[in-house]
């Protein structure tokens, strides 16, 4: 509809991969996956940055995780030089990814920001930074690196664990939420032709207000705790 084909997926903020996603998102044309919060784990670190990902059916994707190891980033000198300095695949790969802007919350890349890039572009004794899109760096990354490592399985992240469990019974009202909206939408379907109408806008409310609660901190039950008050 947008005349765009998706390449990348854009995870930075999730509580873990399945082993199933590389055969998923190669089935579906995409290509490259990244994220962050596997840089989270609580006692074993993740031993790659750049890496191909491969699933249980043998596919596999060109993965990246952001090697400044950082929730978010407004371009820090610091942040930059840790990055090039913490990258365990400096030595096969000469790019690596370093988003930028205000992260938890929202907002993206500020003046500021973009100041600072402006500025740290060819500043001596900092590591080269340029502009690129996402699709651009992977397109890249996987052109100019040299025998990148293969991770097999689950990207399990060792930190935020019990999310499959925790707040059971949110995790039970939602299912039940979803079975309820789809039998309403197919007796309100079935009401068409006995000169009814279809419940169209109470049922999308109905469908927001579930899909609201189903935002990754709430489901998982790893909000606050007023949350499940």
């Amino acid at each position: 509809e947008f005349n765009f084909d998706v390449a990348t997926l854009w995870l930075p903020d999730v509580f873990g991969y399945s082993a199933a996603l590389p055969q998923i998102l190669k089935r579906s044309g995409v290509r490259y996956f990244f994220t962050t919060k596997l840089a989270l784990n609580q006692f074993v670190k993740f031993p790659y940055h750049s890496f191909y990902w491969e699933g249980l059916d043998g596919s596999e994707v060109l993965a990246h995780i952001m090697p400044a190891e950082e929730y978010s980033s407004e371009l820090e000198p610091w942040l930059i030089r840790t990055g090039a300095y913490d990258y365990v695949q400096k030595d096969r790969s000469p790019i690596q990814i370093l988003p930028f802007g205000h992260g938890d919350g929202g907002g993206g890349p500020a003046q500021p920001h973009l100041e600072r890039l402006a500025r740290y572009r060819d500043f001596e004794g900092m590591p080269r930074v340029e502009t690129m899109s996402p699709k651009e760096f992977f397109t890249r990354l996987e052109k100019e690196s040299v025998a990148l490592p293969r991770w097999v399985g689950e990207l399990y992240l060792e930190n935020h664990r019990g999310c499959y469990t925790t707040q059971a019974h949110t995790k039970k009202c939602n299912r039940r939420a979803e079975f309820l909206l789809r039998e309403a939408e197919m007796l309100s379907a079935l009401n068409i032709h006995d000169g009814g109408k279809y419940e169209h806008k109470r049922l999308n409310k109905a469908w927001k207000d579930v899909l609201l609660n189903q935002f990754h901190d709430i489901l998982p039950g790893s909000s606050i705790d007023e949350v499940y008050v």
